[in-house]
């Protein structure tokens, strides 16, 4: 591999299997490709990204070193492409355009693949002769392809005959296998073209996803793999789920390129993450911020329309963003990702939340993010929208909610007292040398901690925040995930209709002072490690 900082030099790869290299468009992959098939000392034999698919339907016998050769170097009949190892006929003959050339081999293929058939056939009838004895004929390159292709392709069948490939469904009639589906054809293609590459040698496939469905993708080419354990194979992809289902390859992220060098990452085999995920992030040259909820909750929505220029990954409950986020940083000798967590509030003090922003953790100014909704910046352009009276709508808020936590006062002042013990608890990190010394500073630590005075504390501070109407503040400790659904017949809506006219909202071309005016409330990840927004 050249050198992974864009330095010159090279770096070897030890004690590998399979190479994965993931990365976005424009990182380089390709070249990168190009720039391994070129920079061996072993044999290597690159399949484009760019192939033709289509081929005749029959096969003309070609001598078996003009099939290799036309195959490997473009023309049967140049041999002086072979002699000096100079692949470039094979790309059009502009190397230049190696990368981005239309590969039409597979009649080629089809032809050398049929010349081994008919190679084994002459020398199995030799020996046959020699021996005088019934030897059992071992299986060549093309019957091999069809087995495993009949193995992933179990819906169809393929039929080998003396100068053709035929095709049959179960209990149907026989056509041209030329008539096979894309997927089908492309799934014999790269069959063929790994298992007709010369022995030890690296064989690297750009984009080995095109045309096959998910559901088949690691069964093939777990069948591949199987069938060449000489070959190391080099898959080169932008898809996540094909990286991820390749458990034992090396995973490489391409970063970028410049014209001349790469930068490109080793993935970590331990991390908080899962695969899928980590390549995800590490393929990103977006900030990543790790927040609450999945795939289908509001704070992805949100905080991805809000934040356009971060990759948002949802992580389940607050523990996993805490836990993810502190991972990666801790572990960032293995790669340079400096991702930050977003958490809700969730009755934490300042003091718990100061702790965790050390560790590039964060918490909006609001208890729950969906309170986010009913800011006042956001009450009132919802308002204006609704063409409400846009004081009397807001005032009508404010008073719905504050009537609400009163309800709820002393539960509310339950709930940050339990919370605030489990913090204090947590600090309990003593080491004691026997029993009864640990039973002591237990009994010492806890009888510091006078739940009394937490509970009135708390249940103080909640019945302050009603007494004077102090609605921000309301929203940043009033823990009720449903309030933003609830203020919905305050406008007329139906019942969860508000938060789903925000996101509309956000989502329209004109959402721009939407996610200035939810912005305010959420930390500015850029500034907090001194990290650019891109």
């Amino acid at each position: 591999m050249p050198s992974r900082d864009g330095t010159i030099g090279t770096e070897r790869l030890n004690n590998v299997q399979s190479v994965v290299i993931v990365g976005a468009n424009g990182a380089g992959k390709s070249r990168l490709g190009y720039w391994i098939e070129h920079n061996n000392e072993c044999p290597t034999h690159r399949v484009s990204a760019q192939r033709s698919l289509a081929f005749k339907d029959e096969v003309t016998p070609v001598p078996f070193d003009s099939a290799q050769k036309n195959l490997f170097y473009g023309g049967g009949a140049l041999s002086v492409y072979a002699v000096s190892n100079d692949r470039s006929f094979r790309w059009g003959g502009n190397s230049d355009k190696a990368m981005s050339h239309l590969l039409d081999d597979y009649n080629p293929l089809l032809s050398l693949l049929f010349a081994y058939n008919h190679r084994r056939n002459h020398l199995y009838v030799q020996r046959t002769r020699v021996e005088r004895s019934f030897i059992e004929p071992e299986e060549s390159k093309l019957e091999t392809v069809v087995r495993i292709w009949q193995s992933v392709m179990s819906h169809r069948e393929l039929l080998v005959l003396d100068d053709k490939l035929k095709a049959r469904a179960p209990h149907g009639s026989e056509y041209a296998a030329s008539d096979l589906s894309d997927g089908e054809r492309v799934a014999f293609y790269l069959i063929g073209e790994v298992l007709i590459a010369p022995d030890n040698a690296i064989v690297i496939i750009d984009e080995p996803e095109i045309h096959l469905h998910h559901a088949i993708q690691a069964r093939l080419w777990d069948e591949i793999e199987g069938a060449r354990p000489d070959c190391l194979l080099v898959y080169i992809t932008h898809d996540l789920d094909f990286a991820t289902s390749r458990k034992m390859a090396t995973k490489i992220i391409a970063r970028s390129f410049d014209g001349t060098a790469w930068k490109w990452d080793l993935v970590p085999n331990a991390s908080p993450l899962p695969e899928s995920v980590l390549l995800e992030v590490l393929g990103s040259r977006r900030t990543t911020v790790f927040v609450e909820g999945d795939a289908d909750s509001i704070d992805l929505t949100l905080l991805s329309l809000v934040f356009p220029e971060y990759l948002i990954i949802p992580r389940g409950g607050c523990e996993k963003v805490i836990e993810t986020t502190k991972g990666l940083r801790e572990s960032s000798g293995h790669h340079n990702l400096k991702p930050f967590g977003l958490i809700d509030r969730d009755y934490r003090t300042n003091k718990e939340l100061s702790c965790l922003t050390k560790h590039g953790v964060y918490a909006a100014e609001v208890s729950e993010i969906e309170n986010l909704l009913c800011v006042d910046e956001v009450l009132e352009l919802v308002a204006a929208h609704l063409r409400l009276d846009v004081a009397a709508t807001v005032q009508r808020v404010h008073e719905f909610v504050l009537g609400q936590l009163e309800r709820e006062i002393e539960q509310q002042a339950i709930n940050r007292t339990q919370k605030e013990l489990t913090f204090r608890l947590a600090g309990f990190g003593v080491k004691a040398r026997s029993k009864t010394e640990l039973q002591n500073l237990m009994a010492a630590f806890t009888s510091a901690i006078d739940v009394d005075e937490i509970y009135a504390e708390n249940q103080k501070l909640f019945r302050k925040v009603v007494d004077t109407a102090d609605f921000p503040q309301a929203l940043k400790l009033y823990n009720r995930k449903s309030l933003a659904s609830r203020i919905s017949a305050v406008f007329d809506l139906r019942d969860g209709g508000y938060p789903e006219l925000v996101i509309r909202l956000l989502k329209d071309p004109r959402g721009g002072k939407m996610a200035a005016a939810l912005r305010k409330y959420l930390p500015s990840f850029a500034s907090a490690d001194g990290v650019s927004d891109g």
